[in-house]
């Protein structure tokens, strides 16, 4: 994970630099409770780190980590591992690709985890609407809702081929500053 995360932030870095665009840098802190989780059981983002970056005039591309702690009756453990990637399209106004950006917009939203205590995969598709808030010259809050689904290939499914498809639905705030604003 650690090598990944390196990988990501040179990448982002090396976009930031050579195409002088601003980069948002901010945390997603998120929580997860599911049907199935006992009483008082959750999961935490102990790594929310979000970076967006204009690719043009209306759309971005968001990046964000999935590091999930999970808090359950018989141990306390990480969960999942995996990344999240976003494309918000902003629509309501054309913005400066060179600045923040700031609007409605709607995101086509894809999701990679792994949970390596169990060994099983999720994959998530999503829609994203939300609003990108500016807060001063160089702060951000951005505040969805996903709604989707995602596909869980697990070995202790009771299905003839492992696999399973649930509903999603999530909050998302996202707050961090811009820098090359």
């Amino acid at each position: 994970m650690k090598k990944n995360l390196l990988l990501l932030i040179f990448i982002l870095q090396s976009c930031f630099v050579s195409a002088q665009k601003p980069l948002f840098i901010g945390i997603n802190p998120s929580f997860t409770f599911e049907k199935r989780y006992g009483k008082g059981e959750y999961d935490v983002n102990i790594l929310p780190l979000v970076f967006q970056i204009p690719i043009n005039e209306r759309v971005d591309i968001r990046f964000a980590t999935i590091y999930n702690y999970g808090v359950r009756i018989n141990g306390n453990s990480v969960q999942h591992r995996g990344l999240e990637l976003a494309l918000p399209i902003f629509i309501l106004e054309e913005k400066d690709a060179s600045g923040p950006s700031e609007g409605f917009y709607i995101a086509p939203v894809v999701s990679f985890s792994r949970n390596r205590w169990d060994g099983y995969y999720h994959q998530g598709l999503y829609a994203e609407p939300g609003y990108f808030f500016k807060l001063g010259q160089k702060g951000g809050l951005s505040i969805g809702a996903q709604l989707g689904a995602t596909y869980f290939r697990h070995p202790n499914i009771n299905h003839p081929h492992r696999t399973l498809v649930r509903s999603h639905f999530g909050l998302k705030f996202i707050i961090g500053g811009w820098l090359g604003a």
